[in-house]
């Protein structure tokens, strides 16, 4: 689902009530991000419990919120296990700075 944007398994992967906070502090719901899925390198996983958060880079094309445009951004997507089936409930999406991804950071 992260690294092919799968649209049907991000359907069943995500909660209904999923949110996505995108740059500039913009709530987005569950279809607004099955729209913008976009492939992305998964940098790390992180387990707690019944808990996994994915962090990775998304180079998204096209338009997008209020500025018209993307530039490479961080992602981090919160997953809890539920009776043994993972769950996306929430994502938030980080503008990386232009300098840093010019210098490799990113």
């Amino acid at each position: 689902m992260i690294v092919e944007p799968d649209k049907t398994l991000f359907d069943t992967v995500a909660v209904e009530d999923f949110r996505v906070l995108a740059p500039g502090g913009v709530l987005e719901g569950k279809e607004q991000a099955i729209r913008g899925l976009s492939t992305g390198d998964v940098a790390g996983i992180a387990f707690h419990g019944d808990i996994a958060v994915v962090t990775n880079r998304l180079d998204i094309v096209g338009p997008q919120g209020p500025t018209g445009c993307m530039v490479p951004s961080i992602s981090r997507r919160v997953f809890p296990d539920e009776d043994g089936q993972w769950r996306l409930v929430s994502q938030s999406l980080t503008p990386c700075l232009l300098k840093a991804v010019e210098f490799g950071r990113f």
